[in-house]
């Protein structure tokens, strides 16, 4: 019988014996798929228990552990799919092992995808009858990655995390008490950490405390002895920072004992309880019962992690502790650079696969044995040449670090072939410029034109981690800078010496207020760097600052004595050659006419060749060769075609005399294609007016200032001749003058070799706490440095005034966003304005500011100010810098030559001394 159209009711009793027959087909192939899966599933389970004994049983085989969870993630994902539990608890296993052997970037990938499966299950599974197995799987997941949030140092996303799993943790204990107890005290014990972390004491003596009550409802001392002991160490350290000693100690001898009778079963978790009792027992100075302790637990950890693990070192820094406070301060340091030597191995693993904030974040949680390692090396009295040889090799290491990281991302990804990448970096760069207008707008304008911030800046950061990992160009020359003393001693020249200063707080016993900095000098035949410290921190960046100012800072003759507060205080301009160099100076060999010097702290802050030599009467800018640089490693540079203009093809941009008062406000253009040119400029006749500081610009409560903002005639003039010079010597030049001067167009400026900025400058204070405008977005995203400094650009007034902001730029470029310009190649920037140096001082970072912008975008060479400079003479030093360096001088030659001109008119050092280069 036939089944054809017109004809259904015949059909009929065929459809049903066909779909009968499919049906039972159906029902044994997905028995059969049922039981395969089931099968597959029993078998990943048994794998990831297998995993499992790893991290809680034997620490000492973590590698191995670490290999057969990655086949066991594997198989789960081909036999079970990505969604299926126990694939998701084999990546939970995995990045547990990740972490515990310091493999911190590939752990954090593998628990956000875990945590993203688990919470959709949770969600559609929430408030259904019965034991809620997603919610307790959800909260380890939780668990894990807010632990690894406080590992890395990022404890704001630790506590937002902390308390979700915190939430989920108490509903499914008030639900189902017996069953997850144990997992809701872990869970408690998590949170109670990040609080200590934080500072907050008291809370996380709260969140302890209630863990002591649920354990004793539940007999925890009987039937779950190892939970006990670590709960009871947990909070004898909380009661220790809470100083409430006494109660501490009786509360570790208690969790020694439980933890001594498992010793063998658990040396790892013994080996824990021995050394917060050597803490204790260092808080309490019995220093002679805490050396025995950490010696066994050193010895534990090396047999159960290995003598290269994170752990390993930290016990090593708790080593150099007693050494020191015992008077044995070469021990002290030979223990501490052993256990530094591990954690830079560990940056070296690590950063790579980190944005920009998670590396600060990350070199945070280790800034504290660094800064402890100076101290150790200037308490003694003539330190070994190979602890400071140690000592200067890992300020090499460290000190610039983000800046070259970051840099050097931004210029793998801009010379990536990789079509993805590219896609992937102009979305990177959107979203941040995207985030900066949002900064520069009122809340009301932010919810109406659909940008929140926080949002933006979660999303940049996600993706700027993965353009970190995805980028193969960036992973084989990820920026970790390998360089010794021995190689910055061998590409000295004669007569030429290395500087590094380092800024570090004090340490004895513990961290305190006072300041030291260390010089740590090389010279081309120096077996080791020479270590000078300087004990007057404090007064260096107090008093004596307070003064160089005064003195420096001000049109005004103010030679000669000073009237201060303390007669410590330096008394007049020649002292503070002794305060600030003289001890370097003394350690320089004779004959030395060029030192490199790599800054750090307040001497970022001001300009050495001011300095007045009272021996001699001369500024040091007439005795020495002082070239600022990053960091001394910078003299392994491959060099650079630098000197004369002639060496490439020429093209400056210069932009000045901006209109902060536009009459028709551009809309936002659209993005030039790259190597577009801006369009075509405007220039304005003005008249010609006295000359004023370059900086009149000034907010309030971090809005610009009611009123114009003055005009800068001065910089129409410096543009004038430099255009002139430039056209003489063959440079094809454009000029953003007047309207033209826009935030817009200046974003469009493509690699010139010269880029030159003559405008007014600022640099913000950060808001104090509860200040700032009511609607302003809150928290460190909007007080990062790199938002508060920056330059005024044309139309800057109009956009302040207009009541609903136009679809436009702001007219202030921020550092943020100078970063994002493309000036990759360019030779040189010039920031003709007014303190265009200053910014946030981070020690061992350098300043976060316009240095900081310019530089990440590209810029090899920057000149630019650390005071508020004078418009006609600034005027007068820049076109004689230009005048001699486009003669063929080079550009530190050029400058000294046009300071040299300055100073016969005008010999004060605010005239001539505002001005450095750094750079190549």
């Amino acid at each position: 019988m036939s089944c054809f159209p017109g004809n259904a009711l015949n059909c009929l009793p065929v459809l049903r014996r066909h779909l009968l027959a499919l049906a039972v087909v159906l029902a044994l192939l997905g028995g059969r798929q049922a039981w395969g899966q089931a099968n597959s599933a029993s078998r990943i389970n048994s794998l990831n228990r297998q995993v499992h004994r790893y991290i809680y049983y034997n620490a000492a085989r973590y590698e191995q552990g670490v290999r057969l969870a990655e086949q066991t993630v594997e198989a789960a994902r081909q036999a079970l799919g990505e969604h299926h539990r126990s694939y998701v608890t084999s990546l939970n296993n995995l990045a547990v092992l990740y972490t515990l052997v310091g493999r911190y970037a590939e752990a954090e990938p593998l628990l956000k995808v875990g945590l993203g499966v688990r919470k959709q299950a949770f969600e559609q599974h929430s408030g259904v009858m019965g034991f809620d197995y997603d919610a307790v799987l959800y909260a380890v997941t939780l668990d894990n990655l807010a632990d690894h949030y406080r590992i890395m140092g990022r404890l704001e996303e630790a506590e937002r995390i902390g308390k979700e799993l915190i939430a989920v943790s108490r509903r499914t204990f008030n639900r189902y008490p017996l069953m997850v107890v144990i997992n809701h005290i872990s869970h408690l014990e998590s949170f109670a950490h990040i609080y200590l972390e934080q500072g907050r004491n008291a809370e996380a003596a709260v969140i302890c405390e209630e863990i002591m009550a649920v354990e004793k409802r539940y007999g925890f001392r009987l039937l779950f002895p190892a939970r006990h002991r670590s709960s009871l160490s947990n909070l004898a350290v909380v009661y220790e920072h809470l100083g409430r000693l006494q109660e501490a100690t009786a509360l570790h001898m208690r969790a020694v004992a439980i933890a001594r009778k498992n010793r063998r079963k658990h040396p790892d978790k013994y080996a824990n309880s021995l050394r917060v009792l050597a803490t204790n027992y260092e808080l309490t100075r019995r220093y002679a019962g805490a050396e025995p302790l950490i010696k066994e637990v050193l010895a534990i950890y090396e047999q159960t992690f290995g003598p290269h693990h994170p752990y390993y070192a930290a016990v090593l820094n708790d080593l150099s502790s007693i050494y020191a406070l015992t008077g044995r301060y070469a021990a002290a340091e030979a223990a501490s650079a052993q256990g530094n030597a591990i954690w830079l191995n560990l940056l070296r693993r690590t950063l790579p696969g980190l944005s920009e904030r998670e590396k600060q974040q990350f070199l945070a949680t280790i800034s504290r044995d660094t800064e402890r390692y100076h101290s150790l090396l200037a308490q003694q009295v003539a330190p070994a040449s190979e602890g400071t040889a140690r000592a200067y090799d890992q300020v090499l290491f460290t000190k610039g670090l983000l800046l070259a990281t970051t840099a050097g991302l931004e210029r793998r990804l801009r010379a990536s072939e990789d079509t993805t990448v590219i896609r992937s970096f102009k979305h990177w760069q959107t979203l941040k410029r995207q985030l900066a207008t949002a900064y520069s707008l009122p809340l009301a304008q932010q919810q109406k034109r659909g940008l929140d911030p926080v949002r933006l800046d979660s999303l940049a950061n996600e993706l700027e981690r993965s353009l970190t990992v995805g980028s193969a160009a960036f992973r084989r020359e990820a920026g970790m800078p390998t360089t010794t003393q021995q190689q910055v001693q061998q590409a000295l020249k004669s007569g030429e010496v290395a500087v590094e200063l380092v800024r570090y707080r004090w340490f004895r016993r513990s961290f305190t207020d006072t300041i030291y900095y260390s010089a740590y000098i090389t010279t081309p035949t120096s077996a080791a760097p020479q270590l000078v410290v300087l004990k007057n921190g404090n007064e260096l960046e107090q008093r004596a600052m307070q003064a160089y100012r005064r003195l420096h800072h001000t049109p005004v003759r103010t030679w000669g004595s000073l009237s201060v507060s303390s007669t410590r205080g330096p008394a007049d301009a020649k002292s503070l050659y002794e305060t600030y160099w003289g001890p370097i100076a003394r350690a320089i060999p004779p004959g030395t006419s060029t030192v490199y010097l790599s800054a750090d702290g307040v001497y970022l802050q001001l300009n050495l060749a001011t300095l007045q030599n009272p021996a001699t009467g001369r500024y040091l800018l007439d005795e020495l060769d002082l070239r600022l640089v990053g960091s001394t490693r910078d003299l392994l540079r491959s060099p650079q075609p630098d000197t004369s203009p002639s060496s490439r093809p020429a093209h400056a941009v210069l932009v000045g005399d901006p209109a902060f008062r536009i009459k028709n406000l551009p809309a936002n253009p659209p993005e030039p294609a790259p190597g577009a040119l801006p369009p075509a400029t405007f220039t304005a006749a003005l008249p010609v007016a006295s000359a004023t500081p370059r900086s009149t610009y000034s907010r309030s409560d971090y809005w610009l200032a009611a009123g114009e903002v003055s005009p800068l005639p001065g910089t129409a003039r410096e543009l004038a001749a430099l255009d002139s010079l430039l056209r003489a010597a063959n440079w094809p030049n454009q000029q953003l003058v007047g309207a033209a001067a826009t935030e817009e167009n200046v974003r469009q400026v493509r690699r010139p070799r010269v880029l030159h900025l003559a405008t007014h400058g600022f640099f913000l204070a950060a808001a104090p706490v509860g200040k700032g405008p009511p609607d302003a977005v809150k928290g460190e995203l909007a007080n990062d440095a790199m938002l508060r400094a920056g330059l005024l650009l044309a139309g800057v007034s109009n956009f302040r005034d207009a009541p609903s902001k136009p679809d436009t730029e702001d007219g202030i470029l921020t550092a943020y966003e100078a970063s994002l310009l493309d000036l990759q190649g360019t030779e040189l920037v010039v920031l003709s304005a007014c303190e265009t140096g200053l910014g946030q001082v981070q020690a061992g970072e350098g300043v976060y500011g316009l240095q900081r912008g310019f530089t990440v975008a590209g810029a090899r060479t920057l000149m630019m100010s650390l005071w508020k400079v004078d418009d006609a003479v600034t005027q007068e030093l820049m076109t004689t810098f230009y005048r001699f360096w486009l003669a063929g001088s080079s550009k530190r030659a050029a400058l000294l030559a046009a300071q040299q001109q300055v100073r016969k008119q005008h010999p004060e050092p605010y005239y001539w001394g505002a001005f450095v280069l750094v750079g190549e």
